[in-house]
């Protein structure tokens, strides 16, 4: 309840100068007898009823004895109401505050986001489904995307022209507590709440992905997904990546892109575990039509973030023969990705330390299955399509 406390004072103030003048009052002419005794009535009443009604009110206890609460400064489910209190100068009663179920406008819209981009640190469980149903909400309108997402990236783009720090720090922020989960899952187990804190963290990253798609469609533009994702770490930007409609080509340069980014830190007990960016994107490139092939495509300069990135072999074991089958690529590109993927293969198998078919085992059957449609090419003069060596043709031939 927001109410002020001066204006409930003023207005019992008024009402007893009222019923002082009322009562004051006379009316001689015999004629205008029905308006005095109207006059009377409301006279009665304000003495009668709303004076003591109001008098109570100021020297009740919600009024004048309580210290009022305060919504406090990181509290997200009632920060739409702690701005409007802020805005007005309003006190708040200790009642229990009920969820506010009707529309949201453009402006609350808006200021959620910079809610949002201005806080930081973990969401907890009532915040996390305040937060999913809330970006339903907005994500079910093109104006509320719109106006949402010009309150998260008010701060602009970062000097590198990635992606604003307001959105970047939100999905941080729901990849981050998505990895702990995870963490904990791989140590001992998560309790149904937790695996319901899993849902809605998912649900919210989906529904973000829904409102950036909103607002470019309200926009009429479609920025770079790369800028837009090139601020966020690898996780949380994989995560989101699965909800913005990207076709192949857009798909397999952003997976590259962030797959590349968290192979620079191998050592963290999120990586450790298997909560990988690269399982990620990989099982969305195995969801989209042509993904696979693009994916080869793109990574053929970096085979190894292919072939040995994701916790998951048997993803990247499906990429390689889905994304190599004839008629997916073409010529030119089955000699560009196809012989560094082989090479890559030989090189890691072959490491007297930690050799990588050791995690993979299948990685022989299904490098021979890769290369089967292609053993003409592999294995005929150097002047063959593939334009192989001698010496890297016998290679392949011994493994």
């Amino acid at each position: 309840m927001g109410y002020d406390n001066d204006l409930v004072g003023c207005l019992l103030d008024a009402m007893e100068r009222a019923e002082t003048e009322l009562a004051g009052v006379r009316i001689g002419d015999p004629d205008a007898g029905h308006v005095g005794q109207r006059i009377a009535a409301v006279q009665v009443c304000l003495r009668d009823n709303w004076i003591p009604f109001a008098r109570g009110l100021t020297s009740c206890e919600v009024m004048s004895g309580y210290t009022p609460t305060t919504i406090a400064d990181d509290d997200l489910v009632n920060c739409l109401l702690g701005t409007m209190i802020a805005d007005r100068g309003w006190r708040t009663s200790t009642d229990a505050l009920t969820e506010n179920r009707r529309a949201l406008t453009d402006h609350e819209a808006t200021e959620l986001a910079l809610w949002l981009a201005g806080h930081d640190g973990r969401f907890d469980e009532e915040q996390l489904k305040f937060l999913r149903s809330r970006l339903l909400q907005i994500s079910a309108s093109s104006s509320l995307s719109s106006s949402f997402m010009t309150g998260l990236t008010a701060d602009g783009p970062t000097a590198t022209g990635m992606a604003s720090t307001g959105l970047a720090s939100l999905v941080d922020r729901l990849g981050g507590a998505r990895t702990d989960l995870m963490i904990k899952n791989v140590g001992g187990g998560l309790s149904e709440q937790q695996w319901n804190e899993v849902a809605d963290i998912d649900g919210a990253v989906e529904n973000l992905g829904e409102v950036v798609l909103g607002d470019r469609a309200a926009r009429g533009t479609r920025s770079q997904v790369g800028d837009l994702l090139g601020g966020m770490e690898p996780y949380g930007a994989a995560l989101l990546a699965q909800h913005l409609g990207l076709d192949a080509d857009e798909l397999a340069t952003v997976a590259v892109s962030l797959i590349a980014r968290e192979q620079l830190d191998l050592t963290t007990d999120a990586y450790a575990c298997g909560i990988r960016a690269a399982d990620v994107l990989m099982t969305t490139v195995l969801a989209t039509a042509n993904g696979p092939g693009r994916f080869v495509v793109a990574a053929a300069g970096a085979p190894g973030l292919l072939v040995a990135s994701a916790f998951d072999p048997r993803i990247s074991n499906q990429i390689l023969i889905e994304g190599t089958t004839p008629g997916v690529l073409s010529i030119a590109e089955q000699a560009l990705a196809i012989p560094p993927i082989v090479d890559f293969v030989i090189a890691v198998t072959s490491r007297p330390v930690e050799p990588y078919a050791d995690r993979n085992p299948e990685i022989f059957t299904v490098t021979a299955t890769m290369l089967t449609p292609y053993l003409l090419q592999y294995f005929t003069d150097p002047g063959n399509p593939f334009r192989l060596s001698r010496d890297r043709q016998q290679r392949a031939w011994e493994f």
